[in-house]
């Protein structure tokens, strides 16, 4: 009845009005559910249009919008109003009035050219939902001769947005096709293919833009094309063209070629012969939409050297299964390029190992080094193939032994629990190959093992004079994969901190710190590497010191120094470190307080995150928190889950708790959530009474 409804819209602008920002929500809400009839409630929805919280200018502009009529003076006023983010609501609430709306519109384009991206995007939400009936105002302002190109580009493309079709908005996006203005010109033809794409003029318009000597224009004409590929009739050579221009246009070009896929089968030799640095990756793309007709193309390319044999890999792996019958024959190519792209993507594509490990006896090593990569990718199929790899261990190309430790362990590895036995036996083979780049796989691999058997933890220790410094590297990182092994060898790993090359001294800071209970050396030797020049060695070291297990009292003073480092990650390092190794209570909480306020994000969001796995031992550091979150909106929402994992407060948070309560911006989850902690505070927060009792009389 209409008592019922009078006597709702009247509780309901009440409760609109109400502190509680979830209540006032729900209310505004209601009234825009309830439309025109609740009129009565008007004086104070326009009101919480002028709140300072978002969510409650967003409510009170979609009831306005359903409750206030087109002719409401109220609008006026609002668009006038001295808040932007008032007048970005009420073009909002504008919007909610539909076809309604239309009167409006003029005043709506008068407020967009404002340098406010809020209002501006208001504005076109606005206009999108009052749709065709703004169009004939917004081409008689497109039309306006005086009107600024930003504006007049905006109205063009808005035009399209709200698919203005009509005669009168077609004609003028034609004339605006020819606008002085590139910004004009692009925003035409985007509005045009949306609402126009299949008249002539439309087609005649986008191949000239195409050419147009504004690479904006350009583009716009080429993402016409890519959302409606019909429209490249007529246009595929300018198309083609434009992938010589720049990278950003190319790429555009390159794409919209793909969306086309076997219909420009007939287009992939210019495709290739117009491939360069700039749009390379957009013009595979191309390719690989093209399909299995491109195949045949794609091959003949690469024996020309336009294509890499990594680029035809890229290209012809992503056709799919569906031309592993057609690669076949490529295998027994003349062309030894040819046979190494067709044996890696059948590689990838298939689990069939026979024609691939045919190629293992290949003549050309660039063949038999594609063979074995391509086995190591099909891992557990190639299980099969061991016996005829191994034999390459002593294949006269290095680069082809390099390939086969790492296949053997890909192919070994990947069942699981099997014996790890015929990888440790094939990597000290390579460990000992006269080229270092073998070595340098071969203790990669070994440092995969789960288990490194004595035997090979002594050629590793040996390889720490390799005089590569990439092979005593790998040496070294495999050594540091278990505390047995990096303690056997820790007067080596020393040694190694002193070494000349920098991925040596960072993978013995890394090994050191795998020993557990390190001895005084090697902590000695760490905190020394803490002043070396360069920022990895010192990262490696702090990381170390907090990983062996020490309580040293130097080690704590030394990282204590690195917090404040000029660098965010060394400082970050030693934050982490820290936590490691100093004593629960005040003293490892001191230097994670003190980061809270430090210059870098990254560094805050760290001494927070620390913060919060200490759980309820970083109690005292709760008050600095909430101090930090009510100060720095930035950190408030990883602030407010360390409190969380923390679940306590001591008294002395109480007045900080109190100013999170009292605070209007405080929302209703951090008030329910500061009510909680003061209650883990108990009979201490007798402070906060007062407070809580007015709360208690004064709260809806």
């Amino acid at each position: 009845s209409t008592d019922h409804i009078d006597a709702a819209v009247k509780a309901l602008a009440n409760a609109a009005d109400a502190r509680d920002p979830q209540i006032a929500n729900g209310a505004l809400h209601c009234l825009a559910r309830i439309g025109r009839p609740a009129i009565p409630a008007l004086d104070v929805i326009w009101q919480q249009l002028e709140s300072r919280d978002q969510q409650r200018r967003y409510r009170a502009a979609f009831a306005a919008g359903n409750v206030a009529g087109a002719d409401d003076a109220h609008w006026e006023q609002y668009l006038q109003h001295n808040s932007a983010p008032v007048r970005a609501s009420t073009a909002e609430a504008i919007g909610y009035l539909g076809a309604e709306a239309a009167p409006l519109v003029p005043r709506l384009v008068a407020l967009h050219p404002e340098e406010d991206d809020e209002i501006r995007n208001a504005v076109r939400n606005a206009l999108l939902k009052i749709g065709a009936p703004a169009g004939p105002v917004l081409v008689a302002s497109l039309q306006q001769p005086k009107q600024r190109d930003d504006v007049r580009a905006w109205i063009a493309q808005s035009l399209g947005e709200i698919n203005a079709d009509s005669a009168v908005a077609r004609e003028a996006l034609q004339a605006a096709c020819r606008d002085g203005a590139a910004s004009v010109r692009a925003a035409a033809i985007t509005a045009l293919a949306r609402i126009d794409a299949q008249s002539p003029a439309t087609r005649q318009l986008i191949v000239a833009d195409l050419t147009d000597d504004d690479l904006l224009v350009c583009q716009a004409a080429i993402s016409a094309i890519i959302r409606q590929p019909e429209l490249v009739d007529g246009a595929l050579s300018e198309l083609l063209d434009c992938l010589e221009r720049d990278e950003e246009t190319a790429t555009l070009a390159a794409l919209a070629l793909g969306r086309l896929g076997p219909e420009v089968v007939e287009s992939i030799n210019t495709l290739l012969v117009k491939l360069n640095e700039r749009n390379a990756t957009a013009v595979l793309s191309a390719l690989t939409r093209i399909g299995p007709v491109a195949m045949v193309e794609v091959l003949a390319a690469a024996r020309r050297d336009q294509l890499s044999i990594e680029q035809a890999v890229q290209v012809l792996t992503g056709m799919g299964p569906q031309i592993v019958d057609q690669l076949q024959p490529a295998t027994a190519s003349a062309n030894a390029k040819e046979r190494a792209i067709a044996c890696l993507c059948l590689g990838a594509l298939t689990t069939h190992v026979e024609p691939i490990a045919r190629l293992l006896q290949d003549s050309d090593a660039m063949v038999r080094g594609a063979a074995v990569r391509a086995l190591a990718s099909m891992e557990a199929a190639a299980a099969g193939t061991l016996d005829q790899l191994q034999p390459l261990t002593g294949d006269e190309d290095p680069r082809v032994r390099a390939e086969v430790v790492e296949a053997i362990y890909a192919i070994v590895s990947s069942h699981g629990e099997a014996d790890q036995g015929p990888i440790a036996e094939i990597a000290m083979i390579g460990l000992a190959d006269d080229d270092p780049m073998v070595r340098q796989r071969a203790a990669a691999v070994l440092g995969k093992l789960d288990k490194i058997p004595e035997s090979v933890s002594a050629a590793l220790v040996k390889a720490l004079n390799d005089p590569n410094p990439s092979v005593r590297a790998g040496a070294i990182g495999a050594l540091g994969r278990s505390d047995e092994g990096a303690r056997n060898a820790m007067p080596q790993l020393i040694a190694a901190s002193r070494d000349e090359s920098v991925p040596v001294v960072v993978a013995s800071a890394q090994a050191l710190g795998q020993i557990m209970e390190l001895d005084s050396a090697g902590v000695e030797a760490l905190i020394g590497l803490l002043d070396h020049l360069d920022a990895d060695v010192q990262q490696a070291a702090i990381e170390s010191l907090g990983t062996c297990g020490t309580h040293d009292p130097a080690v704590a003073t030394a990282l204590l120094d690195r917090t404040n480092d000029s660098q965010p990650r060394i400082r970050i390092a030693a934050l982490q470190s820290l936590a490691r190794v100093l004593p629960s209570g005040t003293e490892r909480l001191g230097p994670l307080i003190s980061a809270l306020d430090d210059d870098d994000w990254a560094v805050r969001r760290e001494a927070t995150q620390v913060l919060a796995g200490l759980r309820e031992e970083a109690t005292a550091a709760v008050p600095a928190l909430l101090e930090r979150m009510l100060s720095h909106s930035d950190d408030r929402d990883a602030i407010a889950e360390a409190l969380r994992q923390i679940d306590n407060a001591p008294p002395d948070a109480v007045p900080v708790l109190l100013r999170l309560l009292e605070d209007e911006q405080t929302d209703r989850r951090s008030r329910f959530y500061a009510l909680h902690l003061l209650r883990k505070v108990g009979p201490a927060a007798k402070e906060a009474l007062p407070v809580l009792q007015r709360m208690r009389d004064t709260s809806d």
